[in-house]
Order: structure tokens, then sequence, then C-alpha cells
């Protein structure tokens, strides 16, 4: 409740918080955007000037240097292609074949194997180590068409046709799931007449193509090579930056060189540039992290930290001199404030050795603490009163509820509540005019079950029915027992012929469901008649035209659904 005008306590106007507050804001305010704008400026031109003078330079003489040992890759298969074809001419064998392959790869720093194929594709001669090449070898190998995959076998018949049909010496990339891409030379095999005599085909070795990545000049970071996919393909360098390709359609520039840096788009703090090497569709990027890009910044930095030391702490004295006392009273009533929200009403604030704003402040704080300290034993003894209550009345009242709406022995909805929410849905009809009907459903014979089986066994299959009941209407549909062995079902938004598939469906899924009725466990089958009817004027009207259906049904030879006729005029 608000005091009136005469008891209010006017704090003093005047108070050492003043000049503090004004000093410390003008200190820390000047500080912080000197310092930063000093940092982010220095900081950013430095890295920009510095990656975009590195990494273009890096990228160029690292795609010059693949090029050129690609080519020479080229060149070599070609000329083992020459020697290949001339032993082949004179008919060597294929033991001789594997030697003079075996003499070539020892003399040749490119390849890390070599493969020969016949004119149709079967492997002839193979030579050389490593992933690469038994991938390769696995690829074009026959597949058993039984036990491996359709795609496989596919893939393997198309890959052998392409090596097979190669024209001219060239290079060509290769990457299966099992290995990481890597590059293959291939050169046609011909005799003098131009006949075909197969294929040579070698694997590059992917440490001479790491080799020709200029990582030496970043100064840390990373430089590696990836193909269209993103995947690596060679990597070289320490810079601490696990290799995740930027594959160039990632790029706003086509085949350009594109550096990205942070600050300018980018959502990690990697500073990367890309460079698409023209073949094999294959890209170059530079990656550093922040640390490395920025290292001639960090030089810089603890001259700028000095001079930030420097200023704050002239603003810091200044505003010192003011708020030294205050400080100390602050903080006391801080530490106080902490404390009661944290739930310690138990404090106590000196206010007899302050004076001023203070004096006022700590008295108000500490009677506040002892009233909450009243209040709150008072409303512990009220609250711990009414939750015992109320918990009762919860507990009752959902024991209530639930059985005021629910069949004892079916957990179906109960006569009442159907009634009660067919009201409802035909209130809602009226405006919505969407359509509801009723399915009237009788167990055929039920009253035999009771006099050869008992009342028990009659419940317990009351009980299956309705769970099979539960699980065939729709989550819109409204289920009841309506009495004995009587349910009904409410559709909403559905009209005379949809309610008669609806109950259909139902009678077929009871009719070739099994039943345990008796100790014996030995099913059997039980059928339903449903009669169905359509709202039109009245729910008198609706459920004297249902029972009339239902009573056709029974009449019908039972086992079937009746759907009620419509009144004259309408049919």
């Amino acid at each position: 409740m608000t005091q009136p005008d005469s008891d209010r306590v006017r704090l003093p106007r005047r108070g050492p918080g003043t000049k503090t507050v004004r000093l410390v804001f003008l200190a820390t305010l000047t500080t912080a955007l000197l310092m930063g704008a000093m940092l982010i400026h220095l900081s950013y031109e430095q890295a920009r000037r510095r990656i975009h003078q590195t990494h273009p330079a890096v990228l160029q003489w690292s795609a010059e240097a693949l090029r050129n040992r690609l080519e020479q890759g080229r060149a070599e298969i070609a000329r083992t292609a020459r020697t290949t074809t001339e032993s082949l001419s004179r008919g060597t064998s294929g033991a001789a074949l594997e030697r003079l392959l075996s003499r070539a790869l020892e003399s040749s720093r490119t390849f890390s194997g070599l493969l020969l194929l016949d004119p149709s594709g079967q492997i002839r001669a193979e030579v050389g180590s490593g992933p690469e090449l038994a991938a390769l070898i696995d690829a074009v190998g026959v597949k058993d068409a039984v036990r491996s995959e359709l795609l496989d076998v596919m893939h393997s018949v198309q890959l052998r046709r392409d090596l097979t049909a190669v024209e001219a010496a060239s290079v060509r990339a290769f990457h299966s799931e099992d290995v990481s891409p890597s590059a293959l030379a291939s050169a046609p095999l011909r005799d003098a007449r131009g006949q075909s005599l197969g294929s040579l085909h070698g694997v590059l070795r992917r440490e001479e193509l790491s080799a020709q990545l200029r990582g030496d000049l970043l100064g840390g970071g990373d430089v590696y090579l990836s193909d269209a996919e993103g995947r690596v393909i060679a990597a070289v360098g320490g810079g601490g930056t696990s290799p995740e390709p930027l594959p160039p359609e990632s790029l706003h520039g086509g085949n350009a060189l594109q550096v990205r840096v942070p600050w300018s788009g980018d959502e990690t703090w990697v500073v990367k540039s890309a460079l698409p090497l023209g073949v094999l569709g294959w890209t170059l990027v530079v990656q550093q992290n922040v640390l490395q890009a920025f290292q001639g910044v960090w030089i810089a930095l603890p001259q700028i930290g000095l001079l930030a030391v420097a200023a704050l702490a002239l603003f810091t004295f200044a505003a010192s001199r003011v708020a030294g006392g205050t400080s100390r009273l602050v903080q006391e009533l801080f530490d106080g404030v902490r404390r009661v929200a944290k739930g310690d009403l138990g404090v106590e604030l000196p206010d007899a050795n302050v004076r001023g704003q203070f004096e006022v402040v700590f008295r108000t704080f500490n009677a506040m603490t002892r009233r909450l300290r009243q209040v709150r034993d008072e409303t512990d003894v009220s609250l711990r009163a009414f939750q015992e209550q109320n918990l009762a009345f919860q507990n009752q009242h959902e024991v209530l509820s639930r059985l005021s709406v629910t069949d004892g022995l079916t957990e179906l909805h109960n006569h009442r509540y159907f009634q009660e929410q067919l009201k409802l849905e035909i209130k809602r009809l009226s405006r919505t005019n969407k359509g509801l009907a009723i399915l009237m459903i009788d167990i055929d014979d039920f009253k035999q079950i009771n006099d050869r089986f008992g009342h028990a066994a009659g419940d317990g299959f009351l009980k299956q029915l309705a769970c099979v009941l539960k699980e065939s209407v729709r989550e819109t549909d409204m289920l009841a027992r309506y009495g004995g062995e009587e349910f009904v079902v409410v559709t909403t938004g559905t009209d005379l012929a949809g309610a008669v598939v609806l109950a259909e469906k139902l009678r077929i899924r009871i009719s070739e469901t099994s039943f345990i009725v008796d100790d014996s466990m030995r099913p059997r089958k039980v059928t339903v008649s449903i009669g169905v009817a359509e709202y039109r004027h009245s729910q008198s009207e609706l459920f004297t035209t249902a029972d009339a259906a239902l009573y056709r049904a029974k009449a019908s030879g039972k086992n079937c659904v009746v759907a009620a006729d419509p009144p004259e005029g309408e049919a």
C-alpha cells in the first residue's frame, strides 16, 4: 500500500555517486571507442592486405606446378605405352610384361602403380602397390553378378569401357568409396596397323601431388586439393585446421580466384581462398585460422594494449578518487541484495556507520528484510495448508470427472457423455453445416455368449470388442458404449455415404477378428449389425432412424450394414 506523501522519505539530491557515475561512464566510453576503433581497423586492414598478397601467389604457383605434374604424368604414360606396345607386338609373355612394367615403375617417381588391360577390359598385368591401385583393380575387376550389387556391376562395366576406349594419352580423375580421389594417366596400345592391343593406366603418386602444393609460402596454414564433390585429394601444411574443402560452386566467381576472410560474410573464423585448377574439375584451396592470418596484427597488439591500459588507468584514477568510499558501500548493498535474491532474508546492513543517501537506503533495506521475514513465515504456514487441501481436492476431482464420463467395463465414453457431446456436435453443425452421422452397432447373438459361457466371459468379450473399435475409428470420431451390447459412433464432417463406408469397415474388421471368449483360449468369430443415419432435423429423429436401420439390419440376416432411408422428398 502506498504511503501518504507526508510519510515519504526523500533521498538527498546530491551525493558522491553522481560524479562517480559521470567520470566512470566517460572513461569507459572513451577508452572502449578509441581502442576498439584502432583494433578493428588495424586488424582488418592488416589481414586483408596480407591475405590478398599471399593467397593468390600460393594458389597460382601450386596450380602451375600441379598442371606440370599432370602433364608430366601424361607424357610418361605415353612413353611407357610405346615401349609396352613394342613388347606386345613381339608376342611377349605375361611375366615378361610384368617385368617390363616393374622396371618402368621403378624408374618413375610419378606413378605408384601401373595397370595393363587387354582390348576387352580384362586385367593383363598389374605392378605397384597402394590403396589407389587396389581400388582401381577392384573397380575394373569382373564382378560376380549373383553376389554383387547391380549398381556395382554396371559401374565396373562402364569403367572398363571408358578405360579401353581411350584414344590418346590423357589424365583423368578416379575415385571410389573406399579411398580418396586420385589422378589416373591413361594411354592406348595399338599395333602398326592401328589395331587395339589394350590400354595402359598409371596411378599418380599422391605424395607427388602434395609436393606441388606450396604450403611453405604461407607461413602457417593448409593448402589442399579437392575434387568437384569436395573430397580431399592432396594436402600439405600444419596450420591446425581440418581440411574442409570449399567447392567452386559455393563461391560467387565462377572459375575466378576467390578469397574469403572473417567479417565479410563467412560464418567461421577461418580464412579461405579457392582457385579452380582448370583440369579434372579440381580446385585448390588455401585455409588459415585467424591466429595464422592475423599474425602481423598480434605483434602490434602489445603496443596498442599499452596505450589502452595507459588511457584506462588515467580515467580510472580520476574516477577512483571520487568513488573510493562509494564503491565499498555499493558492494555491501549489492551483496545484501544478491543474498536476498537467493532467499537469504537474514541480511542486516551496517546502517550506523554511513551517512546521506546510503544511510536512508540501508535503513529502508533492513526494514524491508525484517518485513519479508515476517511475511515469509506467515505465508509458509498458509501455503502448506492450502497445498494439502488443494491436492486432496484435485485428486477427488480427477477421479469423479473420469468416472462420470467413462464406462467402467469397456473404458469407453458412457451414455451420459455421449448424449452431452452429441448435443454440442449438433450445435456446431448448425454453424459449420459439414454433416454428422451416427453408427448404431449391436452384437449379433450376444445373449448366446452370456448363456453359454457366463456373464464374466461376456464382459471380457465386450472389452476386447471395445479395443477393436478404438483401433478402427478415426481420431475425430466419438465412440461410446450405448448400453448393454450396443455401441455408437458419431462421425463429424461425414455424410451418410461416408458413414456407411466407415460402418462397413468396422463390420469387416470385427468379423475377421478372433476373440477369446472362455478359458479354453479357443478363438471365436463374432459379427455385428450396424444401422447408419445422418442428422437431418432433430436429435430424436436421428436416433429413431438409426434404430430403424439397425432393426432392418437384424431382420436382414445380421452381420450387415443398413443405412436409414432419407425422408420423403429428399430421396
